[in-house]
């Protein structure tokens, strides 16, 4: 299961940074938070560029995610990924956040991932 957001603002990414900390109850490691609350994501990005930022909860620890390629279509951007399931997985389940950097040249208004699943041997 996943869920989509685009975050065009400092204020909308910490809104959404309260939000993951509130759900995940602060399990959440010091890269993620790094860029979060950090610089990197500050005002002098988001004048020209945006986050689209997937959250994606999996049944195995050992699944992995690549992005394969982004298109726009009628104001909506299609994102597909591949999800790489190993022919042996754990049985822990894990969640992730995809953080996709965009330059503010899309004028789009929603956002589908589509996932294919890709399988990996050994």
């Amino acid at each position: 299961m996943e869920n989509t957001t685009i975050i065009r603002s400092v204020d909308e990414l910490g809104e959404f940074y309260d939000e993951l900390v509130t759900v995940n109850m602060n399990d959440l490691d010091d890269d993620l938070i790094a860029r979060f609350t950090g610089s990197k994501y500050d005002h002098d990005f988001f004048a020209d560029n945006f986050l689209v930022l997937i959250t994606v909860s999996e049944i195995s620890g050992s699944n992995r995610h690549a992005l394969s390629s982004i298109e726009e279509d009628n104001n909506v951007l299609k994102i597909h990924i591949d999800r790489e399931v190993p022919e042996i997985g754990t049985a822990d389940m894990a969640g992730w956040l995809i953080i996709i950097e965009l330059t503010g040249n899309y004028s789009i208004t929603e956002a589908d991932v589509i996932f294919t699943d890709v399988p990996v041997s050994g």
